[in-house]
């Protein structure tokens, strides 16, 4: 990979780090405890907008972890080779999962062995 194809993909990453971590929805607590709720269907609905809001911040928590990732593999030189075959993964393949760290033959592979084990 060419220093200036690494220095484009640092620039992805830093800038879809930047819009994680600026959503006031990810920063903010969870939703203070609803102070006194006169309505079973409010409580619920208030229960479903928490539940939604922490599977948001939990994907985007994971999300972030993933670009940081990337980001040390482009320090120590290792970003965009595949962890299991060590071959290089396709730079189109980068455009589409710049946090990519296996090539679509492993990737494939894992999740082919990933579905065996929950069957």
């Amino acid at each position: 990979m060419t220093i200036q194809q690494l220095e484009f993909f640092r620039k992805v990453i830093i800038e879809k780090m930047a819009i994680i971590t600026s959503d006031p929805k990810i920063r903010n607590k969870v939703c203070e405890s609803p102070g006194n709720l006169a309505e079973d269907l409010e409580q619920a609905s208030t229960e479903f907008d928490t539940g939604m809001y922490l599977e948001l911040r939990t994907r985007s928590y994971n999300e972030l972890y993933e670009l940081k990732h990337s980001l040390n593999r482009i320090k120590d030189g290792t970003y965009g080779i595949c962890l299991e075959c060590e071959d290089d993964i396709p730079v189109e393949r980068l455009m589409v999962k710049p946090t990519a760290c296996l090539c679509i033959e492993c990737q494939e592979e894992t999740e082919r062995r990933q579905r065996r084990r929950f069957m």
